[in-house]
């Protein structure tokens, strides 16, 4: 196992991948009606120059590893956290004018989960995630409402 990366390990890296983030609503459907459980949060980071071009490489293990403990750095305290596992796949965006991208989504659940919704307190929280990701030189994109023309 690595260990865990430094704070300035973690900007260093994030410098050097490009590493990009999204939040998104995460919603669930409760007694038919759909709901918002908490947050998604997608970091995407530039396919290594150390990778040999295979998706499944070590080197993208170790770079979806550290995009995970960014993930897990900016994380509220207490809330809980589930994240996909390794995908070996590229992912290919048009803002990075398709290059090969490796991405991590984690799902970011309030510490309160028994009434089932996210509340004002947890909304609020968001803005010291993506403080927390600046601190580590992530970059963020903004996305247009969806069902809106940008």
């Amino acid at each position: 196992m690595t260990p865990k990366a430094t704070p300035d390990g973690l900007r260093a890296f994030a410098q050097a991948h490009r590493v990009t983030a999204q939040i998104f609503p995460h919603y669930e459907v409760h007694d038919h009606r759909c709901i918002q459980t908490g947050f998604e949060l997608t970091l995407l980071a530039l396919r290594s120059t150390r990778c040999p071009g295979d998706p499944g490489c070590p080197e993208c293990e170790r770079v979806h590893a550290l995009l995970r403990e960014i993930a897990l750095a900016v994380l509220p305290e207490g809330w809980h956290h589930a994240a996909e596992p390794f995908e070996a796949a590229f992912h290919y965006r048009r803002q990075t004018r398709w290059r090969p991208e490796i991405e991590v989504v984690v799902q970011m659940l309030p510490y309160d989960q028994t009434r089932g919704k996210v509340d004002e307190a947890a909304r609020h929280e968001i803005a010291g995630v993506r403080k927390r990701l600046h601190d580590l030189g992530v970059g963020e994109e903004f996305q247009p409402p969806m069902g809106r023309a940008a």
